[in-house]
């Protein structure tokens, strides 16, 4: 049988051999913890990809993080969230997988794979998001997600909030001003909507999401010549993450047909 210090031993030699990231820019202060430097950096590029929607580049990414470092918690979970809509049992099988290094993890992370279990289980996740946004501001995956989260819960008031903070702190944070437009276009504030993604395309012009959601903004006016224009250049951009943006192209041109 085990003691209490056997457990104590163990758990400490855990601890002892994780590496912390704090050097990225999209994770801020916010610990993530691995075995390996390189999974870790393959997590934060992974991380700021998703945030870019090039969802295929990220998860290459997050699985070479994976396989460099197979217990890596926290990219276990972050790939089961990116994964619980379109397969919850791939989702479900990955937290377990994090779950089990639940008690060598720090505690934000804990709370982080709380979340992700509160997510892909369908109960309330919001509360653990709001208490990391809250104690690492400067995090901007967190921040992003939690705003994500208020504009799917249909908390456009909390969601505005939390996207001011996170521009307060940094301005130039690209994604911010995309979901802005998202926000706008709701609101029906086709000018405030126009001004974000033009702001979204100013600050990342090498991106193709950007030209993917400036193309929806010309689609909600009617104007869709430009539409089809902004969806071609995000699909020749990046064929691979942006095959929806062909789709929706195709989609313009036929409006644009059919209003002639």
């Amino acid at each position: 049988m085990k003691t209490i210090s056997n457990y104590l031993t163990l758990f400490l030699i855990c601890c002892t051999t994780m590496v912390i990231a704090q050097e990225s820019t999209i994770m801020g202060s916010f610990p993530v913890t691995s075995r390996s430097q390189l999974a870790l950096d393959k997590y934060n590029e992974a991380a700021e990809k998703y945030l870019n929607l090039q969802y295929i580049d990220s998860e290459k990414l997050f699985n070479e993080a994976i396989a460099e470092d197979p217990e890596f918690a926290v990219a276990l979970a972050t790939k089961a969230w990116t994964t619980y809509s379109k397969d919850t049992l791939k989702a479900k099988a990955l937290m377990s997988r994090a779950n089990v290094r639940y008690y060598a993890l720090t505690y934000p992370e804990q709370t982080y794979l709380e979340g992700i279990n509160a997510l892909i289980h369908k109960r309330h996740a919001l509360p653990y998001f709001e208490i990391l946004a809250e104690k690492y501001p400067d995090c901007e995956f967190l921040n992003a997600a939690l705003a994500n989260l208020y504009f799917k819960a249909g908390n456009e008031e909390k969601m505005y909030a939390t996207l001011s903070a996170i521009l307060d702190k940094n301005e130039s944070f690209a994604w911010a001003y995309n979901l802005k437009g998202y926000y706008y276009m709701q609101q029906e504030d086709f000018e405030s909507a126009r001004l974000a993604f033009d702001k979204y395309l100013e600050l990342a012009p090498e991106l193709a999401n950007p030209y993917d959601s400036k193309g929806d903004y010309f689609m909600a006016v009617k104007k869709f010549d430009k539409a089809r224009e902004h969806f071609t250049k995000a699909y020749e951009m990046d064929p691979l993450n942006f095959q929806f943006s062909q789709t929706k192209a195709i989609e313009a041109e036929e409006a644009l047909a059919s209003n002639y």
